[in-house]
């Protein structure tokens, strides 16, 4: 029974987490094309930001969870595999396992499609801001799994 809620509890923590890096990287990919757009020239008042930042979550977010859930899913996993033999802290394990992640994500959609079906990915501080979602996302997850002591 134990096992049991510590195997729902560990599922609800990568959803919650899931979740948090889906929604930081649809609003980076947004917040990026809405700079672009502006720095064309086109006005976009904070409204039709705010409207734009919803609508595209909505839209992109299944298909981000998905990916990004499988990836943070290995990359915990890899990363409470590692925890066994060395003790490291939670709080520097998971966000690192999340960053690298949403990293690897990113490196294979590239090599994969030739281009990142994320529009924000395909400048460096874009690929930084999704990359940070992942860290937060495990440092979320972190937050959340019982001390190693």
């Amino acid at each position: 029974m134990m096992l049991r809620n510590r195997l729902i509890n560990t599922m609800a923590d990568w959803l919650f987490a899931t979740a948090a890096a889906t929604l930081f990287a649809c609003w980076a990919n947004s917040w990026r094309v809405m700079a672009r757009l502006i720095d064309l020239g086109i006005e976009i008042p904070p409204p039709l930001r705010f409207q734009t930042l919803m609508r595209d979550a909505a839209g992109m977010a299944p298909a981000v969870a998905l990916v990004f859930g499988v990836a943070l899913a290995l990359g915990f996993g890899i990363a409470a595999l590692i925890q066994r033999g060395w003790r490291v802290p939670h709080a520097i394990a998971y966000p690192l396992a999340g960053a690298v992640a949403i990293a690897v994500t990113l490196v294979l959609m590239k090599a994969a499609m030739a281009i990142t079906p994320l529009a924000a990915a395909r400048d460096p501080a874009g690929v930084a801001m999704i990359v940070a979602g992942g860290a937060i996302a495990g440092l979320i997850f972190a937050w959340f799994r019982p001390s190693l002591a």
